[in-house]
């Protein structure tokens, strides 16, 4: 992988982060309580929503499907690494309330494990052709 697509990975990543705080920040309220409904609604909106964000990776980098593992895994680790740092000495960002706040970067780093499925399902699809 080029030093291009290396940074850009990891400042995409990091972008998709960012934005996943905002969406928790946004939505927290309505739907990152215990016993609500809309909780287990955004887990499962984390299925399309990481495949849109692999299509905006692949589209980026200009990489294939099949080409997607190892730049998810970079943008990836850099959002779970820039995640726990932030959750533990600032988890207000995602939310005043502290149980809102843990439901958000839960979901954040559900949706970071749903973008690596949604890589290496097409890698081992490419491989299976």
């Amino acid at each position: 992988m080029s030093q291009r697509n290396t940074l850009l990975s990891i400042a995409l990543g990091i972008g998709f982060w960012a934005a996943g705080v905002v969406l928790v920040r946004l939505t927290g309220d309505a739907l990152l309580r215990p016993n609500q409904p809309g909780l287990i609604g955004l887990f499962l909106a984390a299925l399309p929503i990481g495949w849109i964000t692999a299509y905006i990776i692949k589209q980026v980098l200009g990489v294939g499907w099949h080409e997607l593992t190892k730049p998810l895994a970079l943008g990836t680790t850099a959002a779970t690494m820039l995640d726990g740092l932030m959750f533990n000495w600032n988890h207000g960002l995602y939310h005043a309330e502290l149980e809102v706040a843990f439901h958000g970067a839960a979901f954040i780093l559900w949706a970071a494990g749903v973008g690596m499925a949604i890589a290496f399902w097409y890698e081992y699809r490419h491989k299976q052709a």
